[in-house]
């Protein structure tokens, strides 16, 4: 155990977040706004930010080429509406080609996908030409009561004479928030109806749903879940909880990689595998040996034209709490417009117009195609995959914007009961931490942006011992031929770089919220640290200082207080401190799990379906639960909480025995209500100030 009494006697200055810091980082970061958060509340303030920016009377749509949906181009579109008024106007630049602009309104059907088909509406806007004088531009006057019957699903470009159902070069969208946004609007005055929850292929089972009928869970997001954990999209059989499983904190890593394989050699997991025997092996869409000996996935994440040659390998992250730690595009910001949310350890993970509603399009070409070479949905008559619907995409963004924690906690509000957590939190606060995970988030204290950072982090070795593979140069790195980036990757030394480019993109990977880190092991885009204690030590370390993100600190006056030592006092202090944010998190989301099994129980425990779901949700609380023991453990802070949440642990397994066994409702009911307070009470004595609002997508799996 280290000295705390080293700590006590430093003197670490809190940050000022002024303008200076502010300028010196913004030549280092992608400047974007941070967005809403799930449910109503997120809602809410998506419109105050929306109704700000001038609502449905400045509506954007920004049109561009979509990894794997169009050909790799430099066509970058602009539409700006009057939803209201049925007007607006639309400008492209770098047109090498002429191009006409379409508006597509897709219509119901269930073999219908989000992209323009047969049977959508369409609406021609005109013809830009790259030849014509200065930016071309065109007026757009669609007449007031266009947009009163036209939804706008999408907006794309295609070559001239071309109809978007044969073809397209570009292609934009708008979010969930804004569609609804609208919907509700027309709704409002008088045209149409707003729009109702309910899952494509479901039959409106979700309306019965015992958890929807004890609200829960809304309709919506128990639909976006369906999706998110069974639809396969006639692929290989993979769906998103393939490599997002609820009962390992939505990530696979090597030792659970290892523990599936032994178990289920034919899951899809596996379908790269050599000896996979499921209905749809994918030779080369994995790299095995660094699936199971690193936790690695291979990502097309540059395009899709040479998919065995050009990729990256990458850890899977975490899905919780996006709806803290995505954001729009700040206008005109001189960063890439075109990814207007962040997805994916390089903030550009979805196709085009890069919002969470898209990334499961990319999700669907890069992991589910049964045919490694080909990214078409249909291959010489065969299939390969199906697309999603525009309304599996918005259930799809409203579950995933409802998992996890819904708030941001106040860390200057914070007291922890261990004297070393106490100790790391301060840490945090003062040695530059804080700077750019503001309250252990995802964006920077001084705008609240989520910012893409080359931090040096490619140096790490990572898995290149177990098998090479080519470097990772992060943020926009599509449609170039050649590399455009010198990241040095697998040196572990710090500097400029050898000054060969061997990556493609700028070097840059987003920011990730912390409070979910310690059980999410290992760290960073390529596991290239195992341990928390190695994480939080490669910010003290030359890679870190040298690169673009660390100078960019020290320019603003910001001292790391420590070096890259797993064993330095302040490097453990902050680790226990983090531990602890993280425990909290896992008992509330164990509470809110008990505390869901006990509702259900007591409403409805005489029908089969609920008590299953009842069980489901309480074994699901004690994994959080002894996801907090482990971190606690970890640092061996907190004694006698652990030892509380082990009772909790062990009232849960009584629970799911009374209910196996004696056939119990009620008794179940009990038990989950006595485990549930228990864990209150645990994480109470964390600390004080540490509240955390849990989203209703916790309770669906």
């Amino acid at each position: 155990m280290f000295d705390l009494s080293q700590l006590k006697k430093a003197k670490f200055p809190k940050i000022k977040t002024s303008c200076t810091v502010c300028s010196a980082l913004a030549g280092a970061f992608l400047l974007w706004p941070a967005s809403g958060l799930a449910g109503e509340d997120a809602f809410a303030r998506f419109l105050s930010a929306y109704t700000a920016n001038g609502g449905d009377g400045a509506a954007v749509v920004r049109i561009g080429p979509a990894r794997g949906l169009t050909a790799p181009s430099d066509i970058r579109c602009r539409l700006k509406l009057d939803l209201t008024a049925g007007a607006g106007t639309a400008s492209c630049r770098k047109l090498d080609q002429p191009v006409d602009l379409w508006l597509v309104d897709n219509q119901d059907g269930e073999d219908n996908s989000f992209l323009p088909e047969e049977g959508d509406r369409l609406q021609f806007l005109g013809s830009l030409d790259p030849n014509s004088a200065g930016t071309p531009a065109l007026a757009i006057d669609l007449g007031g009561s266009f947009f009163e019957s036209f939804e706008l699903d999408l907006a794309v470009a295609t070559e001239p004479g071309v109809s978007p159902v044969d073809g397209f070069v570009a292609l934009g969208s708008r979010t969930a928030f804004e569609r609804r946004f609208t919907r509700e609007r027309l709704a409002r005055d008088g045209f149409g109806t707003a729009p109702q929850s309910a899952a494509f292929r479901s039959g409106n089972r979700n309306r019965t749903d015992p958890r929807v009928r004890a609200g829960l869970v809304s309709e919506e997001v128990l639909a976006g879940a369906d999706t998110f954990f069974r639809e396969t999209f006639d692929g290989n059989g993979r769906n998103c909880g393939t490599c997002h499983p609820v009962g390992n904190n939505t990530v696979i890593e090597a030792a659970f990689v290892s523990r599936l394989l032994a178990r289920r050699p034919n899951d899809p997991l596996f379908v790269a595998n050599p000896d996979f025997a499921g209905a749809f092996p994918v030779p080369l869409l994995e790299v095995p040996e660094l699936l199971e000996g690193a936790g690695l996935i291979r990502e097309n994440i540059d395009g899709f034209e040479a998919p065995a040659e050009k990729f990256v390998m990458r850890s899977v992250p975490h899905t919780l709490s996006m709806a803290t730690s995505i954001s729009s595009a700040a206008p005109d910001d001189g960063s890439s417009t075109l990814f207007q949310e962040r997805t994916g350890w390089s903030g550009d993970g979805a196709p085009v117009p890069g919002t969470l509603r898209m990334f499961v399009v990319g999700a669907i070409i890069q992991h589910y195609r049964r045919f490694f070479d080909d990214i078409n949905p249909t291959v010489n008559g065969l299939v390969n995959f199906r697309l999603p619907t525009d309304e599996e995409l918005d259930n799809v963004e409203a579950y995933m914007l409802a998992t996890g924690r819904t708030n941001e906690l106040d860390l200057d509000t914070m007291s922890l009961e261990d004297e070393t957590a106490e100790a790391g939190r301060e840490m945090f606060l003062t040695g530059g931490c804080n700077n750019c995970h503001d309250n252990g988030g995802a964006n920077t204290a001084f705008d609240g942006l989520n910012r893409v950072i080359d931090t040096g982090v490619e140096r790490l070795i990572a898995a290149r011992d177990i098998v090479d593979y080519p470097c990772d140069g992060g943020h926009i790195g599509q449609g170039l031929e050649t590399e455009d980036f010198d990241s040095d990757c697998g040196t572990e030394t710090a500097g400029p770089g050898d000054g060969i480019n061997d990556a493609f993109g700028t070097g840059g990977f987003n920011i990730s919220p912390l409070v979910e880190a310690a059980d999410t092991a290992p760290f960073f885009h390529n596991n290239g640290r195992e341990t928390l204690e190695g994480a939080v030590a490669f910010y003290g370390s030359e890679m870190f200082l040298q690169s673009p993100g660390g100078l960019a600190l020290t320019n603003a006056g910001v001292t790391v207080p420590f070096g890259d030592d797993t064993q330095a006092p302040e490097v453990v202090a902050i680790s226990a401190f983090l531990r602890t944010i993280n425990a909290g998190f896992n008992l509330s989301l164990c509470e809110q799990r008990l505390d869901g099994a006990e509702t259900l129980l007591r409403e409805g425990a005489g029908d089969r379906k609920t008590r299953r779901i009842a069980r489901r949700l309480i074994k699901l609380a004690a994994v959080e639960c002894k996801d907090a023991l482990q971190v606690l453990r970890q640092s061996n802070i907190y004694p006698d909480v652990r030892d509380d949440v082990r009772r909790a642990v062990r009232l849960s397994r009584i629970a799911l025995y009374r209910y196996r066994v004696a056939r119990n409702p009620a008794r179940q009911a009990k038990f989950a209500a006595r485990a549930s307070a228990i864990v209150a009470a645990a994480r109470d004595e964390l600390g004080s100030g540490m509240t955390f609002e849990m989203g209703e997508g916790n309770l669906t799996f």
